[in-house]
């Protein structure tokens, strides 16, 4: 897929420019338990909402690598910001998938828009005439509160004539649901993943789309360009991934520096006691980010052309994501563990990143006693236990 460099030069230094405000704003955001104002104000100013947006509503239509390398700079910083940021940037894409009039009706006015969701099939829905009746309640909606739209994932109850459930995703805009102030958590807590209740809203036919044609790949009736052609659960989990490999850094480098300041102020004895332990645990942990990196880096690759991607590319890139989730838990899990009592203050970003990481990380994307027993299965030459894993 071809991208415009100097578009991306443009964007990539706009972000450089917005990560001073996010480091600015963390206290505020922690006690609000979700992102101030400002600063998703700030993000859809710098038309951050464009990165992977379509060209014909005044997108960029950039890569997926790009936004891999700038979601991970806002998480080194603060990764409830990197996750909110993340999803201002890839819920574009993925209203992209939709019929071409759901686009129109977010986008016609303005194409800097944020946009929640809510995957999980929570709510239920039934067929109308022109469209669907919508209720429910979703939790987990990251970001809700600053969003205008919202997709959510219903189960649609079956025809008199019969037939088997069927999940879809709708488009609401804001005036159909209510926000549940439910946030009220240890990590990620400034990610305002609060839930949202649907009372009884009619949806039109264009405004929802079946989950699992979304899953296998189904390219987009509204849009030719590769990138908005790949399957959705291969393509979401990046979106996550990249939040905690940002924030694994983000700890990693924090450490180094107290590490360092801790080292200047210790006797000489002690300091020939504790060095050799400290080096050689830097280099391990740098080791381990590398690897993380480059295996994310591998799927990414993966993405390059817009697919086709085959069933074991997919089961392969859905299990290291899972792997890299795990690892950069534990990365953040020994960082901590190694700047001792000071860690446990409000104000040390270590802390933060620890809290922050171990909740990420528990995310069903990365059940990878799941995903571990699709792939070894697939692995093995054996076949699958059911016939919608969706991967």
């Amino acid at each position: 897929m071809e991208v415009d460099n100097h578009v991306q030069e443009d964007v990539w230094g706009l972000l450089q420019k917005l990560l001073p405000l996010v480091q600015e704003y963390i206290p505020q955001s922690e006690q609000l338990r979700r992102q101030p104002v400002e600063t998703i104000q700030a993000m859809l100013d710098a038309k951050m909402a464009r990165v992977l947006m379509p060209k014909q509503w005044g997108g960029y239509e950039l890569s997926f690598d790009l936004f891999v390398r700038m979601t991970t700079e806002v998480a080194k910083v603060d990764a409830s910001a990197g996750l909110c940021f993340s999803f201002l940037l890839i819920h574009p894409w993925f209203l992209a998938l939709f019929p071409e009039q759901a686009q129109r009706d977010v986008w016609s006015s303005t194409p800097d828009v944020a946009l929640a969701t809510s995957l999980a099939p929570q709510g239920q829905a039934s067929r109308v005439a022109g469209g669907y009746q919508l209720k429910g309640r979703w939790a987990w909606s990251s970001g809700v509160d600053h969003c205008s739209w919202n997709m959510l994932t219903a189960l649609v109850t079956p025809s008199p004539a019969g037939g088997a459930l069927e999940r879809r995703i709708f488009l609401l805009p804001r005036s159909d649901y209510e926000i549940l102030d439910t946030w009220h958590v240890a990590g990620l807590k400034a990610s305002g993943s609060n839930d949202v209740i649907v009372q009884d809203a009619f949806v039109p036919e264009h405004r929802t789309v079946n989950l699992l044609d979304l899953a296998r790949g189904m390219r987009s009736r509204a849009t030719t360009s590769p990138l908005y052609s790949l399957p959705l659960f291969s393509v979401f989990p990046i979106s996550l991934t990249s939040v905690l490999v940002g924030s694994a850094l983000g700890a990693y480098e924090t450490w180094k520096g107290h590490s360092h300041k801790h080292l200047a102020v210790l006797t000489d004895p002690v300091k020939l006691a504790i060095m050799a332990p400290l080096y050689v645990r830097v280099a391990e942990i740098a080791t381990t980010l590398d690897t993380v990196q480059l295996l994310l880096q591998r799927a990414l690759t993966t993405f390059s052309d817009g697919g086709p991607l085959t069933d074991p590319i997919r089961m392969r890139n859905r299990r290291d994501f899972a792997y890299i989730a795990h690892t950069c838990q534990k990365i953040v899990n020994t960082v901590y563990e190694s700047c001792g009592a000071w860690a446990n203050f409000d104000w040390h970003h270590v802390q933060r990143h620890w809290r922050d990481c171990n909740a990420l990380a528990a995310h069903t994307a990365f059940k990878f006693d799941v995903i571990g027993q699709i792939f070894g299965r697939a692995e093995l030459g054996l076949p699958q236990e059911t016939q919608e894993t969706v991967l």
